[in-house]
């Protein structure tokens, strides 16, 4: 079972715990918790392309989700190439300093 968001697979490892902990009659010790949580896990996909894992991310999104990301997304494009007045002073300064040691 994959798990694509976190409450979910809080939910499904503790499942896994419950379910060993009937059938050994004890709580799993903590390198048990690690077994049953990575066992639960989905294999890594090896090869797949910079869209195909945006596009399977972007499908698991909440649609409230997907609005949060669309105006970050469009805020960070508002503010693209604007530098912050400190910034810019920094730069300003070691561009000086550069060319007094040069």
């Amino acid at each position: 079972m994959y798990c694509s968001k976190s409450t979910v697979c809080v939910a499904h490892s503790e499942t896994r715990i419950e379910r060993f902990t009937v059938e050994h009659g004890r709580k799993p010790t903590n390198n048990e918790v690690a077994v049953l949580v990575r066992e639960s896990r989905a294999d890594k996909l090896a090869e797949i392309s910079t869209e195909r894992l945006r596009t399977q991310q972007q499908a698991r999104l909440l649609p409230e989700e997907r609005h949060a990301l669309k105006d970050l997304h469009e805020e960070s494009h508002e503010s693209a190439g604007v530098i912050p007045h400190e910034l810019s002073q920094a730069a300003e300064s070691l561009q000086h300093a550069k060319e007094q040691s040069f």
